[in-house]
């Protein structure tokens, strides 16, 4: 009988044998990717375009345990010795018979993870939240690798062992132990050589290739690697996608090669044979024996101390306490802890070696340090260390090669000077991540440290370079954009950042792209705001500054206890910025523009568009409910105001964000003037050239028990000039005293008015 490469029969067989298991899991998984989107659009009214992390947040359990219990369920005739010797006797090869069991596992996984990717693109669209298309494939094959990586350790571990315990453990282990020796090794590193930058010191290193593993650790703000822009970065990323999806393959077909030379007999058994049973042994002390290689190795090189020693015994004791318990669970012979004897000096031994290896290794090349005429260029470096979003402002200026003598001469001091205090910081300095381009070709990554006069002569340097500051001041292309929205001291709801619809957002992006581009380069780098901030950041400028709004140089007038800051360049400012979110090379980015005079279009239409989120008839409701509101017993009164653009002592000025004090501002008719006059403002067209406010309102009419309705809105108006100081009074007389203390406003800033 002729024998098939893949049994089509047996393959739909064992799909039929997961329908089940695949099945329940499938419905929730789709129960959940559909609920939330209609669930987000029963109970808000606001439709934010969905970044990849929340299009499919079922998915993320899914890539991990979902996987698991699939495979396991279609290989679970391996844990069986009659189920086992059932499936060896069919007339089928054993590389068919793994490939109808695995492909039927695997087809359950990724046709999951490719219904819910679709499912939750169209139900997010039908339900108004305008999904990005382009997030479609990077949400697909980012989980789909993810699963299939996942699926390559649990076959690799059913396969090798014959009991349900035996082959988690090992699949955790594949999964997990090798990227925890890369967590470690880059700790051993930063410690032993701090001049280097984790996570970029070779694949073994870079925490950041494997996704299921990286996006696990993501969760504990734990990221050694050269992926920058958050944990969603993992999806664009292609060294991530490429490297999962090999290694992926690797183990799927190495599952294969030992389900080949596997026998029955290994069903029920922990392994096939005393050697992998040392082996597998072995592996699951790494951990400990590889974290007491850490402490030991900074003992060595940083010096010994009692604590250290009390972790090192603590380590043993437990290292040699998780062996005992896994060779009682899985041999059930005590005769068999003798075998440790042999296991745990050998897998110390090549923990310990690999540990100063690359101590010694690192501690060779921060010694390395090279001269200024050995350096071509110099790049500022992009780091992931704690997940941050990076800007667009800082993805362009990363990209520009800074070549300049006198500023590479500046960098090999530096890294001289560093080197020779061991890494530390040799006094008052600046520290500094950069990617230095040798003559060689070879591209280096140091962190270091150099003296503040020094300092501002290389950001001066740096901001020379026209290269360099046509990429600040960049703005980001249409096809790199994914949403736009806005933020600031301000939001709708009391949310942080909200997302204009695409058809707004893409009318503000244009306008404020052709008014940015009419500005001379100086201004367009400063109104990229927090995207633009200088690379190097003398730590001793802004110390001394009150507050987030009152940047060095500002100044202020207190008016009826409110504080006012002057805008330096006399110019008008909004509280709010336009937020740009989106990819570039692969790599996301988040961007705040500031709204100002000089780009009046657009602040006016990104104003517009804020006001358009609240209905006309919210705003006479609630004037009528202000109206009548006479007394606490019948009416509850909340809010805050900015005054954003006010004329005042010849220059403009604006106020922080005021708040209405819950308990008292209905007491008394200041309150309820203050509503009145707000809701009184201007908000059908505001324009920022003139007077601006912007407000929120919540007002609660009380019943006898219950609170009937709410009504909350928030708005740009524009004032008149006559009122502004009596709208400054009423501001002053609402809010609590304590909202402003002297500490955070002294004397010299806010002189008496």
């Amino acid at each position: 009988m002729k024998k098939s490469l893949f049994p089509t029969g047996l393959y739909l067989d064992f799909l039929r044998q997961l329908r089940i298991v695949g099945g329940i899991l499938l419905a929730l998984i789709l129960l959940i990717t559909v609920l939330l989107p209609v669930g987000g659009a029963l109970t808000s009214e606001r439709r934010d375009t969905p970044n990849i992390l929340v299009l499919t947040p079922a998915l993320i359990p899914f890539m991990y345990l979902g996987t698991i219990v699939l495979v396991f369920a279609a290989f679970s005739f391996l844990f069986s010795r009659r189920a086992s010797d059932f499936y060896h006797a069919l007339p089928e090869t054993r590389l068919s018979l793994y490939g109808a069991a695995a492909g039927a596992a695997l087809t359950w996984v990724l046709g999951t993870v490719t219904l819910a990717a679709l499912a939750a693109h169209a139900v997010y669209g039908l339900c108004g939240f305008e999904p990005a298309l382009s997030d479609l494939l990077p949400n697909l094959l980012g989980y789909a690798l993810g699963s299939l990586l996942v699926a390559g350790c649990v076959l690799v571990g059913v396969c090798a062992t014959g009991t349900r315990f035996s082959a988690f453990v090992l699949t955790m282990i594949l999964l997990f132990l090798p990227r925890y020796v890369s967590v470690l090794l880059n700790v051993t590193m930063e410690n032993v050589a701090p001049m280097l930058i984790p996570g970029h010191m070779g694949p073994l290193f870079d925490v950041s290739l494997n996704f299921p593993v990286s996006f696990f650790l993501s969760a504990f703000d734990v990221n050694f690697g050269r992926a920058v822009g958050g944990v969603q970065a993992l999806f664009y990323a292609a060294s991530t996608l490429l490297y999962t999806g090999v290694l992926a393959a690797c183990y799927i077909g190495a599952a294969g090669a030992i389900f080949h030379g596997r026998t029955s007999e290994t069903a029920a058994r922990s392994a096939p044979g005393p050697v992998l049973q040392r082996v597998y042994s072995g592996l699951v002390t790494t951990p400990g024996l590889f974290l007491l290689g850490v402490v030991t190795v900074l003992c060595t090189f940083m010096g010994y101390s009692k604590d250290m020693g009390i972790v090192m015994i603590v380590l043993v004791l437990l290292t040699v306490t998780l062996y005992g318990v896994y060779m009682l669970i899985t041999t059930k012979r005590l005769r068999s802890l003798k075998q440790g004897l042999l296991v745990l000096p050998a897998t110390a031994a090549v923990c310990f070696a690999l540990l100063f290896g690359v101590a010694a290794v690192c501690r060779t090349e921060m010694a390395a340090v090279p001269e200024a005429s050995e350096i071509a260029g110099v790049q500022e470096h992009l780091s992931a260390a704690h997940w941050g979003v990076v800007s667009y402002g800082m993805l362009r200026r990363s990209e520009v090669v800074l070549a300049d003598p006198e500023l590479r001469a500046l960098v090999a001091k530096g890294l001289a000077t560093t080197r020779d205090a061991g890494g530390q910081s040799p006094g008052p300095s600046i520290r500094l991540m950069m990617d230095v381009t040798l003559e060689s070709g070879r591209v280096v990554n140091r962190q270091f440290y150099i003296r503040e006069q020094d300092g501002e002569r290389a950001q001066r340097l740096i901001d020379s370079d026209p290269n360099y500051m046509a990429a600040a001041g960049a703005f980001p292309e249409d096809g790199e954009i994914k949403s736009v929205g806005f933020g600031g001291n301000i939001y709708r709801g009391g949310v942080n950042f909200s997302v204009l619809s695409k058809t707004v957002g893409r009318e503000i992006v244009r306008v404020f792209r052709e008014e940015l581009q009419a500005l001379p380069p100086a201004t367009r780098v400063a109104l990229a705001h927090v995207s633009n901030m200088p690379y190097i950041r003398i730590s001793t400028a802004s110390s001394a500054a009150p507050s987030d709004e009152a940047a060095p140089g500002a100044t202020g007038l207190m008016v009826s206890g409110v504080p006012l800051y002057r805008t330096e360049d006399g110019v008008a400012t909004l509280g709010i910025t336009l937020v740009v979110r989106g990819v570039r090379g692969g790599v996301p980015f988040q961007s705040f523009y500031q709204l100002s005079g000089h780009t009046p279009r657009a602040a006016n239409l990104l104003m517009a568009a804020i006001n358009g989120m609240t209905d006309v008839s919210v705003r006479a409701r609630m004037a009528q409910q202000v109206a009548a509101g006479a007394s606490p017993e019948h009416l509850m009164l909340s809010g805050d105001l900015t005054l954003e653009n006010i004329p005042y002592k010849a220059g403009w000025y604006r106020s922080d964000s005021l708040n209405y004090n819950w308990d008292k501002t209905a007491e008394n008719a200041v309150g309820l003037a203050l509503a009145a006059r707000l809701l009184a403002a201007t908000a059908d067209a505001p324009d920022i050239t003139k007077p601006l406010v912007s407000y929120s309102l919540y007002v609660v009419p009380i019943g006898e028990k219950t609170i009937e309705e709410a009504i909350q809105l928030h708005l740009y108006a524009n004032i008149e000039e006559s009122d502004v100081e009596a709208l400054l009074e009423m501001a002053g007389a609402a809010i609590p005293p304590d909202q402003f203390p002297p500490d955070r406003f002294p004397p010299d800033l806010f002189p008496p008015s």
